[in-house]
């Protein structure tokens, strides 16, 4: 299957693997963690969602690169790509049908999620330790 694809296709299609395993795992391990009640599992489920984020930007940033470089050995390229357009369009171009619109949605989940589970650990921390400066 790689064999007649460039190296964009082969490393983002190892990213697109790596996420979906991460996302996998996670949402396994989340769900066994939970009947089991293992809180040593549960604190390791975050590591799925930063796995997920990086092989998602990995990615994206492939995706650039093949739309940039004009790489038509990817058939998405093939599709939303041309060698008239200027660069900016082209790198715009990701966007421009459904997979790159659900592809563009997947990471921003990811990273809102992130800044969600981000704001759960230091809202709390915050609120036991007070946000007060100390006028003594």
């Amino acid at each position: 299957m790689f064999a007649t694809t460039s190296l964009n296709g082969v490393i983002g299609h190892a990213a697109l693997i790596l996420g979906l395993a991460a996302c996998v795992f996670g949402a396994l391990g989340l769900g066994i963690a939970t009947v089991t009640n293992d809180r040593r599992l549960l604190r390791s489920i975050p590591n799925y969602s930063w796995m997920a984020l990086v092989a998602a930007l990995v990615a994206v940033a492939i995706m650039e690169r093949a739309l940039i470089t004009r790489d038509f050995s990817l058939a998405y390229i093939q599709q939303v790509g041309s060698r008239d357009t200027p660069v900016l369009f082209n790198t715009t171009a990701l966007w421009s049908a459904l997979e790159g619109s659900i592809f563009h949605g997947f990471g921003q989940m990811i990273i809102k999620a992130r800044i969600a589970r981000a704001h759960s650990v230091i809202g709390p921390a915050i609120a036991r330790h007070g946000n007060q400066p100390d006028v003594t």
